[in-house]
């Protein structure tokens, strides 16, 4: 379930416009900094799914010490091993994202999640069917996986992320807190200007991708440099060709 939607000013731009800027859909003013009334400019968070709305064997649990520190929405799904969650997915947009897992291990047995991707063949994309691993699982609070390898995903093509913890030690747990999708940043057009004119653009390509990093974790998200949010502003925006209307967020349980 998404539970983001992000901000609906920026007093920050990405190019310099002397005069006045042709913005993208529901952007609007002399620099492209502002939103139509209703819209927004979603993080670079904003495709977020709880997990803690799930189906699956998990136990949903809600927490208040460390909310909006370690986790997001109301709590975790906790999993002992052999227990699974599914998310069902379904984007607004075809983006090339990076899938990641954000989740808490308090216990100190070593344990593996695996990620299990399908969808189905339609007329514009390709069916997927991957399976990625993280083994062994790190331990702590507040901690992210992101997958590797980028997914490409269609708009309003039907996905299933299917999360199973698996332990030799009965006793072992991990608390999934949200799988995120992240755009990847090297693919947008903010990311290839700063490539070729980084003076006009105002930051390098590394800071970009220090910020894409950041957002893994809700604390990496919190204590970004105050740039990261209009770097996210610039991407969303051409990740979704403007700006967003909350009708327009599909929300799936």
């Amino acid at each position: 379930m998404f539970v983001s939607f992000g901000v609906n000013k920026q007093t920050h731009f990405l190019y310099h416009c002397s005069g006045t800027c042709l913005c993208r859909r529901y952007i609007t003013g002399n620099q492209c900094t502002e939103v139509d009334q209703g819209y927004f400019v979603g993080f670079l968070t904003l495709l977020k799914y709880e997990a803690e709305y799930t189906i699956g064997s998990g136990v949903q649990t809600s927490y208040i010490d460390g909310f909006e520190s370690f986790f997001t929405g109301r709590g975790y799904s906790k999993l002992s091993s052999n227990q699974w969650v599914v998310f069902f997915v379904k984007i607004p947009a075809t983006v090339l994202c990076h899938v990641v897992l954000r989740y808490t291990k308090l216990h100190t047995s070593i344990g593996s999640i695996q990620v299990h991707t399908t969808a189905a063949r339609t007329e514009n994309c390709t069916a997927v069917n991957t399976t990625h691993v993280l083994n062994p699982v790190t331990n702590g609070k507040g901690l992210a996986w992101r997958i590797k390898n980028t997914t490409m995903m269609c708009k309003d093509q039907d996905y299933t992320f299917n999360v199973t913890y698996f332990s030799e030690n009965s006793n072992s747990t991990v608390e999934l807190d949200s799988i995120v999708l992240i755009p990847d940043v090297t693919q947008t057009r903010s990311y290839t200007k700063s490539q070729q004119q980084p003076n006009k653009t105002g930051y390098y390509v590394n800071t970009i991708e220090e910020c894409a990093t950041n957002y893994t974790t809700v604390m990496g998200a919190q204590s970004s440099l105050v740039i990261c949010q209009n770097i996210s502003f610039s991407v969303m925006a051409q990740v979704f060709s403007g700006a967003l209307g909350k009708h327009q967020l599909p929300i799936k349980f």
